[in-house]
């Protein structure tokens, strides 16, 4: 199955002056960053190998960017100066990203393997690879409450899903929302400030809704629900 991109094209240029806003957000002891050949101060532009931009994770305890390409089945690393560290492949259909606490495990959801990898950030190489079921097409990705949450499926079967790693076993866990209510798989968010909250956004439908959940039972359950509230950030 293949999933819809969820963001339209965008040719691999990353403004030096956006990772400057970033780094700004971790205080003193940050490295300024700066386009190779821009005067110290101004901004410039640092061009990417990657074909499409799918997420964006920032590390800020190794000083890494990591950029997901759902096009070529890649996440690209740089530092916070635009450089690119390295390029792992080998990640069919490259979408969310999702970082541990810890910053030791990047999960990729990977729409067009069926699957969830997750990534040592030190080394680099592949830690674990969670099948999510034939057909899934894991599109979204938010950690929270002990889980990995991701949105699957296409259309109108679209819903949310869960991994839990806290156990002797991976356990996934499908089909968590009814079907048929969203246009296709959401976007999820979550934050350690709102613990046991899972905030589910629509792509793909022009009266796109929000739906926040509660998920301390281990399925979300239905808290608010509003349409049209803007784009998705928490």
């Amino acid at each position: 199955m293949k999933q819809r991109p969820d963001r339209g094209p965008r040719w691999g240029r990353l403004l030096a002056v956006t990772v400057v806003g970033a780094l700004a957000l971790f205080g003193p002891g940050s490295a300024t960053a700066g386009a190779a050949g821009a005067p110290a101060g101004q901004p410039g532009t640092t061009e990417l190998p990657y074909a499409y931009h799918s997420d964006l994770e920032t590390d800020a305890r190794h000083q890494r960017l990591y950029i997901s390409d759902r096009v070529t089945g890649s996440v690209l690393v740089t530092d916070f100066d635009g450089q690119v560290v390295r390029k792992l492949d080998g990640l069919p259909g490259a979408a969310d990203l999702a970082l541990s606490e810890d910053s030791r495990t990047l999960y990729v959801a990977l729409a067009d393997g069926d699957a969830v990898v997750a990534l040592d950030t030190a080394t680099y190489r592949q830690k674990a690879r969670y099948p999510t079921g034939e057909g899934t097409g894991p599109a979204q990705l938010a950690l929270t409450g002990g889980k990995l949450w991701f949105s699957h499926g296409e259309d109108w079967e679209s819903s949310i899903g869960s991994l839990d790693l806290g156990g002797p076993k991976p356990v996934v866990r499908l089909h968590l929302t009814p079907e048929g209510h969203w246009g296709g798989p959401p976007r999820l968010t979550a934050s350690p400030a709102a613990p046991g909250k899972l905030v589910a956004g629509e792509q793909y439908m022009s009266n796109a809704g929000v739906t926040v959940y509660d998920i301390s039972s281990g399925t979300p359950k239905p808290l608010v629900a509003q349409d049209n509230p803007g784009d998705l950030a928490l």
